[in-house]
């Protein structure tokens, strides 16, 4: 028997059941003085017995508290969706009725305040940093106020060519010339940047 006061759950109702069974085998008629009290056998088996059935009580329950927690959990991950979208049901179907949305303990949503001109000021010097710091600038070049530009696509480069047409009235004559022009396959993304950047007036 271990000199130990304090046991696992497990090992300490073990101890007790094996305390009684001691008790039962070699005191059957015993009698024992703790402290100021006298006991029987009997009676301190039965203080015994009692304490094995109350540890023996706790650990089912506390199983039980385990299986509940499981079930709880389950049943949280399968309701809470459905839960929020009635919640936000509920506030669109009585968006401005305050007291309507307190039957169902629902809090209105809160208006967002405008922004004073110091923050908007904020707001665009650190949108203007962020956009500096990624490179992400604006490719449009400045534009002066009463000037209109036109930004034309660039290619790579475009040829003419002649095919031969045939004079009208017949007698085969001699062929003219007729221009035709075709465009080859776009430019590269670099080629076409640089023509972007390129301004030239262009009347309103």
């Amino acid at each position: 028997m271990s000199s130990s006061t304090f046991h696992p759950k497990a090992a300490a109702l073990a101890h007790v059941q094996a305390l009684i069974a001691g008790t039962q085998k070699h005191f059957p008629n015993g009698s024992f003085t703790i402290g100021t009290v006298t006991y029987t056998s009997a009676s301190l088996v039965q203080i015994l017995t009692d304490l094995v059935s109350a540890m023996q009580a706790q650990s089912v329950a506390a199983a039980g508290a385990k299986d509940a927690l499981t079930a709880e959990q389950a049943t949280q991950a399968k309701v809470a969706p459905i839960l929020r979208a009635y919640q936000r049901f509920v506030l669109v179907t009585f968006a401005g009725a305050t007291q309507t949305l307190a039957d169902f303990d629902v809090a209105p949503p809160k208006a967002r305040a405008p922004l004073t001109s110091n923050e908007l000021a904020v707001r665009a010097a650190k949108a203007k940093a962020t956009r500096a710091a990624r490179g992400t600038t604006s490719m449009m070049p400045y534009r002066p106020p009463g000037v209109i530009h036109r930004f034309t696509r660039s290619f790579a480069c475009v040829t003419l060519k002649r095919r031969p047409r045939l004079a009208l009235g017949g007698g085969g004559g001699a062929a003219s010339p007729r221009p035709r022009c075709t465009r080859s396959r776009p430019a590269s993304r670099a080629t076409r940047c640089r023509a972007r950047s390129l301004r030239s007036p262009w009347p309103g």
